[in-house]
């Protein structure tokens, strides 16, 4: 009787398959959980492109298995080997996940518990595209016809193993190597940090610093490694990004960081995302000169309606975004009606209240506006 598995996928009409032979498997080899041995084994390897390069392996020392080196940020390719030539047809593969109890045919992409299995025709031998999502040690068991096998994996990132996939920083920032850059010749920088996936309207915090520590911690980042990305673990419904801005010789460059992604810029494609692997040294900045504010705008929310006091439509802006300001405190305003206000925001008690060209009440707080941009041509217009 056929042992039942968790999880079933229906292979290609032909298989290669290897018939039970040997008795006894030997040590070093992906081994069956039953008493028979097979004859069919899987391998895993990384794929760059389109070829694949076996994973380095190693003996556990607590178990005697061979694991393969893998990592949560690249593809590989679980290949079905086979030790003799002979072809059977009409052959089942089934995958065994313990936490699922699915069933699917072998097009299409696979959520399992390790990540994501994928079923390719690219290749000569029975191939699977694997996306691991998480860091660990597994094993994924298969069988064919009731003969039993696996494969161990340990999903390990920050193994030496994977030092030469990693890649300096100035790779997707070009401006780093191009004007030699480093802590002596930047004049000053601007961080900034906020939250993705917040209402718009939400508050950013931004610093600015010429102090030589702040810098010099700024300046960490151009040292950097990085990792290309090909899995979907850099997709993330929120969290937060934090922007370096370097200042130096009249211009400025900026660094973006995304819940610790980095994306290609103009020497990469657009496309690619970098993963920020290896950072030596603090990127915190203690001693700002100035600490301000800006507002969260997504798309078209950065075009908004200006209302007059009265509640009459007065005109379009779309600079909300450039606008930066600072508390105000004991403030006092002769006009406690406000000229102009804007009510488009999605954040609650969000009604900014624009009282002067450079002075706005937010959420019941008095602000400055400190950026170059501020409401200046609104009050031109009166």
């Amino acid at each position: 009787m056929k042992r039942k598995t968790l999880l079933s996928l229906i292979l290609l009409p032909l298989l290669m398959l290897c018939s039970c032979q040997d008795m006894n498997m030997s040590s070093g080899q992906n081994s069956s959980e039953n008493t028979g041995s097979v004859d069919f084994y899987a391998t895993l390897s990384l794929l760059e492109t389109s070829d694949k390069i076996e994973c380095p392996t190693y003996i556990s020392d607590s178990n005697g298995e061979t694991y393969y080196y893998a990592n949560s940020y690249r593809r590989f390719a679980l290949t079905i080997e086979s030790k003799s030539e002979k072809l059977y047809q009409g052959d089942i593969l089934t995958f065994a996940d313990e936490h699922t109890n699915d069933y699917f045919d072998y097009d299409g992409v696979h959520q399992l518990d390790f990540g994501y299995l994928e079923y390719s025709d690219d290749y000569d031998k029975t191939t699977y595209i694997i996306y691991l999502m998480y860091q660990g040690k597994f094993d994924i068991n298969f069988s064919i016809d009731d003969i039993e096998s696996n494969i161990h994996i340990d999903c390990n990132d920050s193994s030496s193993v994977w030092e030469y996939l990693q890649m300096d920083l100035s790779l997707i920032y070009p401006w780093i190597n191009a004007n030699n850059l480093n802590k002596n010749n930047v004049d000053k920088i601007r961080y900034e940090r906020g939250y993705i996936g917040v209402a718009p309207g939400s508050l950013t915090d931004i610093q600015y610093s010429d102090d030589i520590n702040d810098i010099s911690n700024a300046c960490n980042l151009f040292n950097a490694k990085i990792v290309r990305v090909e899995t979907s673990i850099n997709q993330i419904a929120g969290g937060g990004y934090s922007e370096y801005r370097y200042y130096f010789n009249d211009t400025s460059h900026k660094i973006r960081i995304v819940n610790g992604f980095v994306y290609g810029s103009e020497s990469l494609s657009s496309k690619s995302v970098y993963r920020i692997e290896k950072l030596d040294g603090s990127t915190k900045i203690s001693n700002p000169y100035l600490e301000t504010h800006g507002l969260i705008t997504y798309g078209n929310d950065n075009e908004v309606m200006v209302y007059k006091a009265d509640g009459s439509e007065f005109k379009i802006i779309n600079y909300l975004q450039n606008i930066e300001f600072r508390e105000l405190y004991d403030v006092s305003i002769d006009d406690n009606i406000p000229k102009y206000y804007i009510d488009d925001l999605l954040k609650v008690n969000s009604k900014l209240d624009i009282y002067y060209p450079d002075i706005i009440k937010y959420s019941d707080v008095f602000y400055k506006i400190t950026s170059e941009q501020n409401f200046s041509e609104l009050f031109d217009e009166i």
